[in-house]
């Protein structure tokens, strides 16, 4: 068999493997790197392709919870989840578990909470092992989960609850921070003398955080109230200077009174996206040792922007299987004794035209998508095709108060 020669191959002179092996990787600069650049240094392109993506502590470029080496504001109105969402945020990067089912950074961090007492939180932290199957002495200890319980002086440095202390405190042979929780901010403020709607107070306590993100290479969470206007629910109270001198932030609501509330939170970048990244949960628990969030998948969601009665008559109609006709279902919630009225002389008593309630309210959920009328028969969706809108102002079922 004649051999045919070879003519794809080329010679390569000796030690010249440049070509073949392509440029060098760029080395991206280290923290140390970062922190020793001089603070008035132009940048060039050259170190632009140094610098190395911001990773997220949780979630990602999609789902923004919590960035790695920022400033960050938890806020919300007094008794909107925000300690229980902070506490289970640093316990999941502690623990090196998944928050909500979104990836976490793994890592050391330090919960400073000037509000409570150490019994309770401790409680919080125990009940947040037994979610997630975790030993309390593993996780509270130096080199996982730090809990703090004095507030911080942000702009005094020195003294014995000075933020140079703390940095020194916490600059040990154990392990860099991932992040720091400060809850609340105007418990930090207070320690100082100064408070939230003052701007010789914020912005300067601003800069103390920036020094602890500095020295420690790691994110700064502040835990904030919000005003009781209702224009002022969207953003932390006091100054507007706040939100534009952070990264990003969570918002907290609360919808509903008791075990039965539901808790709304939004998280946004302020200044590198456009999307935020909304969840929801229910507290669960009987003690304090046993009390936590449980996050809602999508249908729990969609489920809890309905009022009890309107549940209760998606439930009648699913007990009725498939095949089930508009009649009967009708007919069935009429039998049930819905939409009590809740207030005025008329308390307690049904509705003077039942059947038009229910039209009215069969109406709402068409609108929403969760049911569809298909000839006589009814047919349920396990999700809404749209939002449910909930009611203006009606006077009956337990949620309209």
């Amino acid at each position: 068999m004649k051999r045919v020669p070879r003519t794809d191959l080329r010679v390569v002179p000796d030690g010249d493997f440049s070509d073949l092996l392509g440029p060098e990787p760029v080395a991206m600069m280290t923290m140390d790197e970062m922190r020793a650049r001089p603070p008035f240094k132009p940048w060039t392109f050259a170190e632009y392709e140094r610098i190395p993506a911001t990773p997220w502590l949780i979630g990602d470029d999609n789902r923004p919870v919590l960035i790695a080496r920022g400033l960050w504001v938890t806020f919300g109105l007094y008794k909107s989840g925000k300690t229980y969402l902070s506490l289970e945020q640093a316990f999941c990067i502690a623990a090196g578990v998944q928050f909500n089912g979104l990836p976490t950074m793994e890592g050391r961090v330090a919960y400073i909470c000037a509000e409570g007492d150490a019994k309770r939180i401790i409680a919080r932290v125990v009940a947040l092992c037994a979610k997630h199957g975790k030993d309390p002495a593993e996780i509270l200890s130096p080199t996982r989960f730090n809990l703090i319980m004095s507030p911080i002086n942000l702009l005094q440095p020195d003294g014995p609850k000075g933020v140079s202390t703390l940095i020194k405190q916490l600059t040990d042979d154990l392990g860099p921070y991932q992040a720091i929780w400060l809850d609340t901010w105007a418990k930090m403020l207070a320690e100082f003398g100064g408070n939230d709607t003052d701007a010789d107070s914020v912005m300067p306590a601003i800069n103390g955080c920036d020094r602890i993100r500095a020295k420690l290479g790691c994110s700064v969470v502040i835990v904030a109230h919000v005003g009781l206007n209702v224009k002022a629910k969207d953003r932390p109270k006091g100054l507007s200077d706040l939100p534009g001198a952070v990264d990003g932030g969570t918002l907290c609501e609360k919808e509903g009174e008791g075990r039965s509330a539901t808790y709304m939170f939004s998280a946004k970048m302020q200044r590198y996206a456009a999307d935020e990244y909304s969840f929801q949960a229910k507290m669960i628990g009987s003690t304090p040792e046993t009390t936590v969030l449980r996050f809602l998948n999508r249908q729990e969601a969609a489920r809890a922007t309905l009022n009890p009665d309107q549940n209760r008559m998606l439930e009648i109609a699913r007990e009725f299987g498939d095949g089930c006709s508009v009649d009967q279902w009708r007919d069935a919630v009429i039998a049930a004794k819905l939409w009590t009225i809740t207030r005025g002389k008329n308390k307690g008593q049904q509705p003077s035209n039942p059947r038009q309630k229910w039209a009215d309210e069969l109406g709402k959920l068409e609108k929403a998508g969760w049911v569809e009328i298909v000839g006589t028969m009814v047919e349920l969706n396990d999700e809404p095709v749209r939002p449910a809108e909930p009611d203006a102002g009606e006077e009956f079922g337990e949620d309209d108060e």
